[in-house]
């Protein structure tokens, strides 16, 4: 509900006072940059279409939101994005103004944002460099992640392969049986890591 009433007695006189009813939440949380953040909030009808919320770190001035949007005028509403990969760590939270200004209606918990993961990253050689067709090459790559990995090649006639060895540091993979140039590259399968988190 958007609104809440009282009965209000002072001697034998009673008076029944309805006042709006603001609420603002943020879920997950917890986050890390790249993932997905909820606001949820209800006001009472008949708002003005600026009222606003804005996002803050926990502690800042009014005046002073990292993001904003306008409500419309909603009794009630959702926003989903996703935290920018540059937000730094620390504590945030979202506050629900009033008609475009500063005062305060509603505050959400605080959300805490954790530092981003550090990408992996992979390094190749090849042994040889070149050869004739059908030579064999030596692959060896290695990795900052326990993910899986694969390595591809494209080559300028169309082909193309895939190599999956069965555990980092290495495979084999020969070279296509025509004469073309090949682009050898190694992609590492984060879902594993993801699902895990």
């Amino acid at each position: 509900t958007t609104t809440t009433s009282y009965d209000l007695t002072c001697g034998s006189t009673m008076q029944s006072v309805t006042v709006g009813v603001y609420t603002l939440t943020a879920t997950p949380s917890t986050v890390r940059p790249g993932d997905k953040l909820t606001i949820e909030w209800t006001a009472p009808p008949g708002r003005p279409a600026t009222d606003w919320i804005g996002a803050y770190l926990v502690g800042a001035l009014n005046t002073s939101p990292l993001l904003s949007q306008v409500t419309n005028g909603a009794p009630q509403g959702r926003i989903t994005f996703t935290v920018p990969g540059t937000t730094a760590a620390g504590q945030y939270e979202f506050r629900y103004l009033l008609d475009g200004g500063t005062t305060v209606a509603a505050q959400s918990q605080p959300v805490t944002v954790l530092p981003a993961l550090a990408l992996p990253t992979c390094t190749l050689s090849f042994t040889p460099m070149s050869g004739f067709p059908g030579t064999a090459v030596t692959v060896t790559w290695s990795t900052t992640d326990d993910a899986d990995g694969q390595i591809l090649f494209t080559c300028s006639d169309g082909s193309s392969g895939i190599v999956a060895p069965s555990s980092p540091p290495g495979g084999v993979v020969k070279y296509p049986t025509q004469t073309t140039t090949c682009t050898i590259t190694a992609t590492i399968d984060l879902s594993a890591e993801a699902d895990g988190d």
